[in-house]
C-alpha cells in the first residue's frame, strides 16, 4: 500500500506554486481544480452542498498513481481515509483477480476506502479489496478527520456515503463468494479427474 509520503504523491510543481501563493489565493486555486470535479459526483451536486463541496475541496490530498502501483492491500488495517478517483481507473478484487472489477473516475460514485474508514467495529476495518491502479490515475485522499468535520453540517452526505459503504461491503460479499465457489468447482473438477 502506498505510504503518506511515497514520493509518488509529491506534484513538484503544486509544491513549488504553493510556496509562492498566498492563503486566499492558494485556495481559490485549489477550489476552482476540484470543487467541479467533485460537483461531477452525483451525491455532491445538490445546490444545497456548495459551502460543503468548498470546504470538501480544501481537505483533499490529491496523489498521482501509476499502472499496477498497489494502493490498498487486502487484509492490512483499514486506513483511517477513503479515495475519489479524480481521473483514471482501479481494479478492486478480493482474495484473487477473478471477479475483479474497474472503478472509473467517471462512474456514479468513484469512491474506494469508505468502509473501512467508516466501520466501527475493529474486525471492519482491515481492507477487505486489494486496490490497484489500472492506468495512471490521479487519487484524492481524504481523512477520517477531515470528513468528520467537512459534514458535521451535512448528515444528507453522511447517509449516502453509509450507503456507499454498506455497497462497498456487498462488493467484498460476492468478490468473496464467487472465490469460493471458485475454489469448490476447481475442487469438485480435481475429484472427477481423480476418480477417472
Amino acid at each position: 500500500a502506498l505510504a503518506p509520503d511515497d514520493d509518488k504523491e509529491v506534484d513538484l510543481t503544486f509544491c513549488l506554486l504553493e510556496q509562492a501563493l498566498s492563503p486566499s489565493l492558494k485556495m481559490e486555486l485549489i477550489q476552482s481544480i476540484y470543487v467541479p470535479v467533485l460537483r461531477a459526483i452525483p451525491l455532491f451536486d445538490a445546490p444545497d452542498l456548495t459551502e460543503f463541496v468548498e470546504d470538501l475541496a480544501m481537505c483533499l490530498e490529491v496523489m498521482t498513481v501509476v499502472h499496477d502501483d498497489l494502493i490498498i492491500s487486502r487484509g492490512e488495517r483499514g486506513n483511517d481515509c477513503f479515495f475519489i478517483i479524480l481521473a483514471g481507473s482501479v481494479k478492486v478484487f478480493g482474495h484473487s483477480e477473478q471477479g475483479a472489477h474497474d472503478i472509473f473516475a467517471a462512474d456514479e460514485f468513484p469512491f474506494f476506502g469508505v468502509a473501512e474508514m467508516l466501520a466501527k467495529d475493529e474486525s471492519d476495518q482491515l481492507e477487505h479489496r486489494s486496490v490497484v491502479a489500472t492506468a495512471m490515475c490521479d487519487l484524492a485522499r481524504i481523512h477520517r478527520e477531515d470528513w468528520e468535520e467537512v459534514t458535521a453540517h451535512f448528515p444528507k452526505v453522511r447517509v449516502g456515503m453509509a450507503a456507499i459503504a454498506q455497497a462497498e461491503l456487498a462488493d467484498v460479499r460476492q468478490l468473496d463468494q464467487e472465490m469460493v465457489q471458485a475454489e469448490l468447482q476447481v475442487k469438485f473438477e480435481a475429484r472427477l479427474v481423480a476418480q477417472a
